[in-house]
C-alpha cells in the first residue's frame, strides 16, 4: 500500500506535500479536495480541515480508509476511486489515471532495487 501512496503522491503533486491547485482547491501531497474530507468526515466521525492534508501522514491515512470507505480491494481501485470519487473504479476515465500510477509504482521499485 505505501509504494501505491507514494504513486499517487507523485502523479498528483509530485510529491510535494505544500502543493496547492487553486483552481481544484486540492491540497497536499495526495491533492485532497474539500468533497473527499466531507466523505471521510461524515463517515469516520472526525473533524478534519482541508488545510490539515498538507501532512503527508494524515493524507496517507485519508487516501486509505477512502478507498476503504468505497469497497477498494485492490491497488488500482484504491487509486480509480481516489482519482473519481465513489464510483470511480467503474470510470473508464479514471483508466489513463491509472495507467500513469501504474508506472510511477514501478518507477518507485526500481529506486529501491537500485538504492
Amino acid at each position: 500500500m505505501l509504494k501505491l501512496f507514494i504513486a499517487v503522491c507523485l502523479v498528483e503533486s509530485g510529491n510535494d506535500p505544500d502543493a496547492v491547485n487553486q483552481k481544484e482547491q486540492a491540497y497536499g501531497v495526495a491533492q485532497i479536495r474539500q468533497c473527499c474530507v466531507d466523505d471521510l468526515n461524515r463517515h469516520y466521525r472526525t473533524d478534519f480541515k482541508l488545510h490539515d492534508f498538507t501532512d503527508p501522514r494524515l493524507s496517507a491515512w485519508a487516501f486509505h480508509h477512502y478507498g476503504l470507505m468505497y469497497g477498494a480491494k485492490t491497488p488500482e481501485e484504491f487509486a480509480r476511486i481516489w482519482n473519481g470519487g465513489p464510483d470511480g473504479a467503474e470510470q473508464n476515465c479514471t483508466l489513463e489515471y491509472w495507467e500513469r500510477v501504474k508506472r510511477r509504482i514501478e518507477d518507485v521499485s526500481r529506486h529501491e532495487k537500485n538504492d
